[in-house]
């Protein structure tokens, strides 16, 4: 019994070790040319990219559009740096992004509304 056990966990074992590993997919991106060129610095890890940007890139490269980007009612002030790498759909016409920018989104709209603003 312990060997029919054994050799399922390694059929098992196998048939995870065989498929491939999945990576998202690096999207060649236009930015506006009066933001400058963006980094190379290429940084640990990953992130996807903030809205409408989509896409995957290093941690320098997100917050050099979060720094360039004014998608959001400046007083907002600036979108959370570090965010979760989900991805879902944002309110309003944010499109997509984390939920650590969802939650913020929600925050400050709630704040707007409650202030009449």
């Amino acid at each position: 019994m312990k060997a029919i056990i054994i050799a399922m966990l390694v059929l098992a074992l196998n048939a995870q070790a065989d498929k491939p590993k999945l990576k998202p997919k690096v999207k060649v991106i236009e930015y506006p040319t009066h933001w400058g060129e963006p980094p190379t610095k290429k940084g640990e890890g990953g992130t996807y990219l903030p809205h409408p940007w989509g896409g995957w890139g290093s941690y320098p490269l997100v917050k050099w559009i979060i720094k360039n980007q004014s998608n959001y009612p400046v007083h907002w002030g600036k979108p959370p740096l570090k965010q979760t790498k989900d991805y879902v759909k944002l309110p309003g016409p944010y499109g997509m992004g984390s939920t650590t920018l969802r939650t913020w989104i929600m925050e400050k709209m709630q704040k707007d509304k409650s202030s009449n603003i």
